[in-house]
């Protein structure tokens, strides 16, 4: 038992507790054989079914999931897995290597189609289930699939839409019913495609990452650092042994609102299967439903855009019915000041902590939590260790400390390319690193803060303004429930910067453009306050991530004027 670690300085620890860690002869030495993009940690699987494999030796009895009233455990999903490879392979001959898409909200049958593509070594093409049958049947063609697991709405969208033949639930219980579970397995492995993401296609046709059983299986291994090093941090700080913290120490237990085709629901059920946690889902957002699911299932981990926290705070005796939650985290756009405050206050057992990652990065590559997230408000946290992280300037040039620039990232999460799109995958990539489009900067002490997206920028009368520096400027104010920044073509100015803000339910103050202006005065420079507020424009659209959908919000800004108009 170690001695009480008495500091303000969070950081600090951090880095020494890391430190210890990735030491040689240490449970996640890193191991550098040559470059950095294959620097990896002792202990790293290199197929994704040898994480399969572990979680159904180790914890095969236990409930793998609660979705939709359905309850599997471990050992059942991979016995259904292990039927439906087997009639995949001798009824419609998918081989090693082959694309298989699947288009289904998140279900019981997701799980078994999925573990079933990696048990026949092909490649999991995760289709956007909320999107167009057009648009679902496109991507498909694009990766080339030889068949799509559907659910009943993507089936029937998909109708007429594809040539590639598409099975049903129905039929994917009677191919569970024909197969054999004692299938051989191909091990598909490192390099090897695992599965394909697609971006969200903002800017056009949505592109496949393609992830590799590396990128995902260091991307595994790294989440499981992540929890020792919070552990061991804590630790520290009480003066008791790591061990005694573990064995305390609940299993990984998210509630999972993300859908599954997006990078950060797959590594929620990686992190999940590999302590033997249970995943708690439900078919459309309910605080009801979900609060149930919390509570039944013990949930550790919520996390998810502000309207999902505020309606689970709002729910009776939330505190008490969510006392297993131990990490709550507010993603998407900036954060209401007065829920953190809130979040803090009701549930002081639930550390909260940031982020920062992508599809391409499989996942999560910089992060901070607990008092390191405390201490250092607005930033995202310093870098994995298996990565490496560059602010650099348009030029390519490297950026200077605290300066704005393009991140740029190197690393063996980073993903293999896009799938049948090499012109896309060279611009993407110099050398052997990323270009995120992020723009960020990094302090003296090695935090990373991200300003905004570098497409996600409105410039007006040619100085460029970052979206989310005065969202977070906005979101200081208490009754500021939401809100978002966008740009509307200007003759004069280029473009014009509007504010839309959503008051707090039961707000007796009225909207106030010029209080806000004034507030974003005191903060920002002239340039930077918005032209216009508006607060007719919520509850504000968002994408599947919980981000705010700012192509919907400009159109739906430009109807509301034109109705003004006529």
């Amino acid at each position: 038992m170690g001695e009480s670690v008495e500091t303000g300085d969070a950081l600090a620890l951090y880095r020494a507790c890391a430190a210890k860690l990735t030491a040689q002869g240490s449970p996640f030495a890193v191991k550098q054989p040559g470059t950095a993009k294959t620097r990896h940690f002792a202990g790293t699987k290199q197929a994704l079914l040898d994480i399969a494999d572990a979680s159904e030796e180790r914890f095969g009895p236990r409930a793998f999931f609660e979705i939709e009233d359905i309850r599997k455990s471990y050992a059942k999903v991979m016995e259904e897995s292990r039927k439906l490879a087997a009639s995949l392979s001798e009824t419609h001959r998918i081989r090693e290597g082959e694309v298989v898409g699947v288009a289904m909200r998140n279900s019981a049958h997701w799980f078994t189609a999925f573990w079933a593509i990696q048990r026949l070594g092909a490649v999991a093409a995760l289709l956007n289930s909320r999107s167009k049958g057009p648009e679902i049947a496109a991507s498909a063609a694009d990766v080339g699939a030889r068949l799509i697991f559907a659910d009943e709405r993507c089936a029937e969208r998909l109708d007429d839409e594809t040539e590639i033949p598409v099975i049903g639930f129905p039929q994917i219980g009677d191919l569970i019913e024909a197969g054999e579970a004692n299938h051989i397995d191909v091990r598909a492995t490192g390099d090897d495609p695992a599965m394909i993401l697609f971006t969200s296609g903002t800017t056009g046709r949505p592109k496949g990452a393609t992830i590799s059983h590396a990128n995902i299986c260091n991307a595994a291994r790294q989440l499981e650092y992540i929890g020792e090093l919070g552990m061991t941090m804590a630790a520290e700080r009480r003066g008791i042994s790591v061990e005694l913290i573990r064995q305390h120490a609940p299993p990984v237990s998210p509630l999972l609102i993300v859908p599954m085709f997006h990078i950060s629901g797959v590594t929620q059920m990686i992190s999940t299967m590999q302590g033997g946690g249970v995943l708690a889902g439900m078919r459309r957002w309910d605080p009801a439903v979900a609060i149930d699911l919390i509570e039944r299932n013990k949930v550790t981990q919520v996390s998810g855009p502000s309207l999902v926290m505020a309606d689970l705070l709002a729910q009776p005796n939330a505190a008490e019915r969510m006392k297993s939650v131990t990490s709550m985290v507010v993603a998407g756009q900036a954060s209401p000041i007065a829920l953190t405050k809130r979040i803090y206050k009701e549930f002081p057992q639930a550390g909260q902590a940031a982020g920062w990652g992508m599809t391409e990065l499989t996942g999560t590559v910089a992060s901070c939590s607990g008092p390191v997230f405390a201490e250092n408000p607005g930033k995202v946290g310093v870098p994995l260790p298996l990565v490496d992280i560059e602010v650099r300037r348009s030029d390519g040039s490297p950026a200077d400390v605290g300066e704005v620039g393009e991140l740029v990232v190197r690393g063996p999460t980073v993903m293999s390319g896009y799938w049948g799109l090499d012109e896309a995958t060279a611009k993407t990539f110099d050398g052997e690193w990323l270009l995120t489009g992020d723009l960020g900067t990094v302090d003296e002490r090695g935090m990373l803060a991200i300003v905004d997206r570098a497409k996600d920028m409105v410039i007006s009368a040619g100085e460029n303004i970052y979206c989310a520096e005065v969202e977070r400027v906005l979101a200081m104010v208490d009754h500021h429930h939401e809100v978002a920044l966008f740009g509307i073509p200007d003759e004069r100015l280029g473009e014009r910067a509007i504010a839309a803000i959503v008051l707090v339910d039961g707000c007796v103050m009225s909207p106030d453009p010029e209080a806000v202006k004034n507030h974003a005065r005191e903060h920002l420079a002239d340039y930077k306050v918005p032209t216009e507020i508006v607060f007719d424009l919520g509850p504000l659209p968002r994408n599947v991530t919980g981000k705010v959908d700012k192509a919907a919000l400009k159109r739906l800004y430009e109807e509301r004027h034109a109705e003004q108009a006529a």
